[in-house]
């Protein structure tokens, strides 16, 4: 009893909404009915064994028949995808997915029929051909049979789930671009600690490294002991491949230019110019740059508060600080931040080749609107790639982050490998998810 009530109550509103979609359909073909209905009887049909001519327009046989075996033809065109129908005009055919765009009564025993595609629209092609059968009748004096005999069959549910093929073709570059994003933000070297380098320093297998470089700015307002430090592993003179050693690396690069022999031997940068090479040394050694730009702001303001205009030169240029490395550590660790980089680049590229494949989707819905004056398949596949790419970003990154968090603890390595499983599984879930719920969502606006 219980179902029954409730299958009354589904089919009552089911009545209730194509009523209205009737409505709306009705107007739309009073205000456009000559796009859609000849209202010249008089027509021409020549026919050969499979080719046929109808007012000039050549059609030929697609191959498909309707259920009574007469014959569908297609446009020789093959750039229009409209069908054609000769039979009786007493009988309207439907066709799946069709809507009938012109009607000619070509003799008293003879109509043609041409059709065009309602992509993403079923219930608006049954309603439209329902509406067409009534006014063909009207104008040609056609007793036709109605196509939409019980409302409640007719589909109401557009969105369709994107192939496997389109989904791994559109996300996989996005994927693998979050996946090495996620990867890179996983391996980067964390700050022990921060403060003064009289309270900085002093742990085990870490070194506190002047951010206002002590051989410059001891002298000048800034004692050794008040000069703002962070604690990063490693020695700075013998642990090659360390954050302290690759720090300092970068930053003898920089100033060997203002040595002799370098380019620029002679001049004398700014505070602000060693501040920017000192934030880029921290980068260098494997520091988020997002912390590397916040503790940098923080060694600018005790330069300024001691004196030293970002635009004035430095107090001095630093002796050289002599490098021997007796050891190499994090190799594994590099060998992976590189390959991340490495996939960072071709996820671009290949992010680049998916949204040119969802630009030609849409270039084609386009042009198919054009052909058939019917715009809601255009509309429908741009919310479907808009929803597809938002899930796919969300969902993916998503992914990425929780799988190089997790193969973080089997090492750089693993933080990879999680780190990209987790962006193409993420984003081809986020994709079909995204655009499968964005089509439903606007087939739901539509309706109400």
């Amino acid at each position: 009893m219980v179902q029954s009530m409730q299958e009354s109550a589904n089919q009552r509103a089911k009545l209730a909404w194509m009523d209205k979609r009737v409505d709306e359909v009705m107007a739309d073909v009073h205000a456009n009915g000559e796009r859609f209905v000849s209202v010249d009887p008089v027509g021409s049909a020549q026919q050969s064994s499979t080719s046929i001519t109808v007012s000039g327009t050549p059609w030929t046989d697609s191959g498909r028949t309707l259920a009574d075996g007469t014959m569908i033809s297609k446009n020789r065109n093959p750039d229009d995808n409209r069908l054609l129908v000769l039979t009786s005009p007493n009988q309207i055919p439907s066709i799946d997915g069709y809507s009938i765009q012109t009607v000619e009564r070509l003799t008293s025993d003879v109509a043609s029929f041409t059709y065009r595609p309602e992509i993403g629209d079923p219930e608006i092609a049954a309603l439209r051909s329902a509406e067409m059968a009534r006014i063909v009748g009207e104008l040609h004096g056609i007793n036709s049979t109605p196509l939409l005999a019980d409302p409640v069959s007719v589909p109401v549910s557009p969105q369709e789930t994107p192939s496997s093929d389109v989904i791994f073709g559109r996300s996989f570059g996005l994927s693998t671009l979050l996946g090495a994003n996620a990867t890179t933000s996983a391996l980067y070297t964390p700050i022990h600690s921060e403060g003064a380098y009289r309270v900085a320093r002093g742990v085990p297998g870490y070194q506190a490294h002047h951010l206002n470089q002590n051989a410059i700015y001891k002298n000048f307002g800034i004692p050794e002991p008040a000069g703002f430090s962070i604690n990063i592993r490693g020695n700075a003179l013998n642990e090659a491949g360390s954050p302290h050693y690759e720090a300092h690396a970068s930053l003898e690069q920089w100033w060997n230019q203002y040595r002799r022999g370098g380019d620029k031997f002679g001049e004398v940068p700014t505070n602000g110019e060693v501040g920017e090479a000192s934030r880029k040394s921290l980068v260098d050694a494997g520091l988020d740059p997002v912390e590397a730009q916040r503790v940098s702001d923080i060694a600018r303001q005790q330069r300024i508060n001691a004196g030293h205009a970002e635009a004035a030169p430095v107090p001095r240029i630093p002796g050289r600080v002599v490098q021997t490395p007796t050891s190499t550590v994090d190799e594994t660790l590099w060998k992976t931040r590189r390959v991340a980089t490495g996939l960072k680049w071709g996820g671009r590229a290949l992010m680049a080749y998916g949204a040119a494949m969802d630009a030609a989707s849409l270039y084609s819905e386009v042009q198919t609107s054009r052909r058939t004056g019917n715009y809601g398949n255009t509309v429908n596949e741009t919310v479907r790639i808009a929803g597809g790419w938002s899930g796919a970003w969300a969902v993916g990154g998503a992914g990425a982050e929780f799988g190089a968090g997790f193969g973080l603890a089997f090492g750089p390595v693993g933080a990879l490998v999680g780190g990209f499983a987790g962006g193409v599984v993420g984003g081809a879930i986020g994709y079909s998810m995204g655009s499968y719920a964005a089509q439903g969502i606007y087939a739901d606006m539509r309706r109400w």
